[in-house]
C-alpha cells in the first residue's frame, strides 16, 4: 500500500498532485467552501504534495556527501568498528508517503478535536502532526493503510496531552514574556514529540504513584518493541541480501 504499489492499481489517481488535487477539493467542500474556493484550496494542496518531496529530496542529497564524508573520516579514525551517522528525520522526508497521510489525517484531526470530551486543543498551527506521521511512516515501513491507522489512533492522544501540558506552557510563557497570552486562552503544543514519554515521566518525578507505574509501562513496552523490531529487522534484511544474491 505504499505510493508505488498504489501507482500500479489506479495509475494515475496515485500521483501526488491528483491525490493532492482530490483530498484538498474534498477537505474544501466539507469545510462547505464555495466551488471555486474548494478547487483553490486543491490545487494548493496538489502543488504542495508536488513540491514538498522533490525539496526534501534536494535536502536529502545534500546532506548525503555529508553523512558518507563522516562516516569515512570516522572509520579510518576507530578501525574494526562499524559507526552510524544519526540524521534527523528530514532525510525521510522525500517519501510521498508522507504528505499524502499528512492532509489525509486533517480532517480527523479537526474532528477528534471538536468532539473529544474534555481536550481544549484546536490544532491549528500544528495541523501537520510530523510527530505522528514520520513515527507511522517508519513503524508501518511505508505502507499507507498502517500508518493512517496508526494516525488515527494516536491523534487523540496527542490532543490530550498536548491539553494536559497547556496550563503549563501557557504559564511558562506569561513568566518570560516571550508570547503575550490573552485573558482567557492557553498555549498549547498540539504536536508534542514523545508526548506520551513526556507525561509519564513528568508525572513520575513529581512523585505521582501513577506517573511511576506508567513510566514502568512505557519502558517495559519500549523493551518489547525495541526486541520485536530487531528480530524482524534481521530478518528482513537477511531476506533482502538473499535476493540480491539471487
Amino acid at each position: 500500500m505504499d505510493v508505488n504499489a498504489l501507482k500500479n492499481k489506479i495509475g494515475i489517481f496515485s500521483e501526488n498532485h491528483v491525490m493532492g488535487f482530490i483530498v484538498g477539493t474534498s477537505i474544501g467542500l466539507i469545510g462547505r467552501y464555495s466551488i471555486s474556493d474548494a478547487l483553490i484550496l486543491g490545487i494548493n494542496a496538489a502543488a504542495a504534495l508536488t513540491l514538498f518531496p522533490l525539496v526534501s529530496k534536494l535536502f536529502m542529497q545534500a546532506l548525503s556527501p555529508i553523512s558518507d564524508a563522516i562516516s569515512e573520516y570516522m572509520r579510518n579514525r576507530f578501525k574494526g568498528r562499524e559507526l552510524y551517522i544519526g540524521l534527523d528525520w528530514p532525510i525521510l522526508a522525500g517519501a510521498s508517503e508522507i504528505w499524502v497521510l499528512a492532509i489525509l489525517l486533517i480532517p480527523f484531526e479537526l474532528l477528534f478535536a471538536a468532539i473529544l470530551p474534555g481536550n481544549q486543543v484546536l490544532p491549528f498551527a500544528g495541523l501537520i502532526n510530523l510527530s505522528i506521521i514520520v513515527a507511522a511512516y517508519l513503524l508501518g515501513r511505508g505502507n499507507m493503510l498502517r500508518m493512517l491507522v496508526y494516525g488515527i489512533i494516536t491523534t487523540p492522544v496527542f490532543l490530550y496531552i498536548g491539553t494536559y501540558f497547556a496550563p503549563y506552557i501557557t504559564q511558562l510563557a506569561r513568566d518570560t514574556g516571550a508570547v503575550n497570552v490573552e485573558e482567557g486562552t492557553m498555549l498549547a503544543w498540539a504536536t508534542i514529540e514523545n508526548g506520551e514519554f513526556k507525561f509519564a515521566f513528568a508525572n513520575a518525578m513529581a512523585g505521582n504513584w501513577w506517573g511511576i507505574v506508567l513510566a514502568i509501562a512505557w519502558l517495559a513496552l519500549f523493551v518489547i518493541f525495541y526486541i520485536g523490531r530487531s528480530k524482524e529487522n534481521v530478518k528482513r534484511y537477511s531476506d533482502d541480501s538473499e535476493m540480491d544474491a539471487v
